[in-house]
């Protein structure tokens, strides 16, 4: 998938799936397995990691059972917006399962995932340190009624962030966010078209506290000797969309579209200090603080349109499958943080370059499918 180009790089992302079934008189059976590749060399981002997916399924007459292992390695990951944000490697293993009981008419599917992050060597650029998930979580279920869906998902994880390894791991900031959604789906049919209206809700709720040292630091001219910080945020959106699909024996066409609408945000964030007391700082104290805003009655929507052409040859098929995703602001006007108190800074507004290449490119997919019949 070609997700982003612009003048100064592009943004890749592929990978390669596998999938074996075996039929008995009562069940079947399967493995599956995919490694995929990330590559950025975006002058905001750039980015390199490995990805790896195995699992197991079985499927009966009642209950079907699946199993996933995951595991990304990253390596030299750099974000920069207005300022650089740095992680060496970073490594990310989790296991999902999906156990879908069938009980006509209904189809219960519980879901749960678990996973953990270690990073190395990390600059955050306001604090010298690396990011760690201890644990996170999701766990939810989906009900399945002829053609109405209903899921809800509810994930949780700590997000902290610790000295690098030669400062003896210290942690700086202590950070848990959770969050949970709700959607709804129902599918209309005619003939050879669906078409699926989708309507939801999404919560999300972070807070973070932690106390920066001129010790847990990298630099030794580190202008603080005490740098203590917290803050919180809140976010609700409604989610909403609809898909629209339309097949027949050797192709078929689809097309979605996807909306995230922020209906309410509220956060604050407050940070005390106390400057060094040497011949370059005078050892004096103070604070500042202020509020998230500027996502209220902001959104985004994502249009997709996608084909599939199905090559019949001999006992198996070739199935080739272009895609375009398109990003669309949904009345956005974005205020940023504002500040209550202490001093101001200008920030540099991004730049972006919005040429052929991003309109050609960004967001374009294509994949090939061997199956045997």
């Amino acid at each position: 998938m070609h997700i982003y180009s612009d003048s100064s790089g592009t943004s890749l992302f592929y990978t390669i799936q596998s999938e074996g079934e075996l039929s008995f008189p009562h069940f079947s059976a399967g493995l599956t397995a995919s490694y995929g590749r990330i590559y950025s060399s975006l002058e905001n981002i750039t980015a390199k990691a490995n990805i790896f997916n195995a699992g197991v399924f079985a499927k009966t007459k009642f209950v079907d059972f699946h199993a996933n292992s995951f595991f990304l390695n990253a390596k030299n990951l750099v974000l920069h917006i207005n300022d650089d944000y740095k992680i060496e490697r970073s490594a990310v293993f989790g296991m999902s399962f999906l156990l879908p009981i069938k009980l006509s008419p209904f189809t219960i599917t519980p879901i749960f995932s678990f996973g953990t992050m270690k990073s190395e060597n990390g600059d955050m650029h306001y604090f010298y340190s690396e990011p760690k998930i201890p644990l996170f979580y999701v766990a939810g279920a989906q009900c399945e009624v002829e053609r109405l869906k209903i899921a809800s998902l509810f994930a949780s994880s700590d997000i902290d962030f610790y000295a690098n390894e030669q400062n003896g791991s210290e942690k700086l900031i202590d950070s848990t966010v959770w969050a949970v959604g709700i959607l709804s789906q129902y599918e209309f049919t005619i003939k050879n078209f669906s078409i699926v209206p989708s309507f939801g809700f999404f919560h999300l709720d972070l807070k973070a506290k932690g106390t920066l040292t001129a010790q847990n630091q990298k630099y030794v001219l580190f202008p603080y000797k005490i740098f203590t910080l917290a803050g919180s945020a809140k976010i609700d959106a409604l989610i909403f969309g609809a898909n629209f699909t339309f097949k027949r024996t050797f192709f078929s066409l689809f097309a979605d579209f996807t909306a995230f609408l922020c209906i309410n945000q509220t956060g604050f964030y407050k940070a005390n200090y106390l400057y060094k007391q040497n011949i370059f700082f005078n050892g004096s104290k103070g604070s500042f603080s202020g509020d998230f805003t500027g996502l209220k009655g902001n959104g985004i929507g994502f249009f997709t349109i996608a084909t599939d052409f199905a090559i019949p040859v001999k006992n198996m098929s070739i199935v080739l499958s272009p895609k375009k995703t398109f990003l669309i602001p949904l009345f956005f006007n974005v205020n940023g943080i504002k500040k209550s108190s202490g001093s101001d800074s200008d920030r540099p507004e991004g730049t972006a370059n919005n040429g052929i290449l991003y309109y050609l490119l960004s967001g374009l997919s294509f994949s090939a499918t061997l199956q045997y019949n």
